[in-house]
């Protein structure tokens, strides 16, 4: 009888063991694809978000050919600001590089707006890495404040596009006298051919910021907590034209 007990019993162990085997193994297994579902649920949220903001492109791309009303998927409005773009009135810019401050805080301040009736109509290849992603930028992006017009920037601005255009110079370092009194700059030379309009011209420019990585003059011409600033045209010994405009955080 013992070694039959004996036996009984390990073979109730050996069941024991193996049924535990088999329970850690299925908890095992749930965990796991518990994981995969969580995973796939992500992914499939991706998707969703990235089909959602492929048709509202389509869309965007339609609306311009058929000229169709479209409301602006942001809810912020330019009544948030008190003001709307408007051209400046200052005496000490020129109607162009006032106008080229209009049409940053029009992009600033409706970028929806300025994408529809301004970005879309004047892009060449909106395949490209840099308009494809401008037209995304301003989808998304909310209002922001205008800029006012400031003589200080604008001082700045000049002295720094005089002494480029006539010594053929391309950067930002200033020489001879220029001080670096702002927060931001953003520099152009010779035109693009964007626009036949030389302001929006300039500013679709700056935007798509072609062959910069960075993308740093569109970023400084949308960025929030600027306040202020100035522009500059004058004439450039290798680019026929340059410009600059300094902007500043503080008024």
């Amino acid at each position: 009888m013992k070694p039959l007990l004996a036996f009984v019993t390990a073979a109730i162990l050996l069941q024991g063991c193996v049924s535990i085997t088999k329970y850690q193994h299925v908890v095992s297994t749930n965990a796991s694809q518990r994981a995969t579902i969580k995973k796939l649920n992500g992914n499939n949220k991706k998707l969703e978000q990235q089909n959602k903001e492929l048709k509202d492109s389509i869309a965007y791309l339609t609306s311009r050919a058929t000229g169709s009303p479209r409301k602006p998927t942001n809810t912020h409005t330019a009544a948030n600001f008190g003001s709307d773009a408007e051209v400046s009135n200052d005496s000490f810019q020129t109607p162009t590089e006032k106008s080229i401050l209009y049409y940053m805080n029009y992009a600033r301040v409706k970028p929806q707006e300025f994408l529809k009736k301004y970005v879309i109509p004047n892009l060449r290849d909106t395949t490209s890495y840099y308009e494809k992603t401008l037209l995304e930028t301003l989808r998304r992006m909310k209002p922001v404040a205008p800029l006012k017009a400031s003589k200080k920037m604008f001082r700045l601005a000049l002295c720094h596009a005089q002494e480029s255009g006539r010594t053929g110079y391309v950067g930002h370092e200033r020489r001879n006298g220029c001080s670096k009194g702002y927060s931001a700059e953003c520099c152009a030379y010779g035109r693009a051919n964007y626009s036949s309009n030389a302001a929006l011209n300039y500013v679709l420019q700056l935007l798509v910021d072609d062959g910069v990585p960075s993308l740093g003059h569109r970023e400084i011409i949308l960025l929030d907590g600027l306040k202020t600033a100035g522009v500059s045209i004058q004439p450039h010994t290798s680019y026929g034209e340059n410009v600059v405009i300094d902007f500043s955080a503080s008024n």
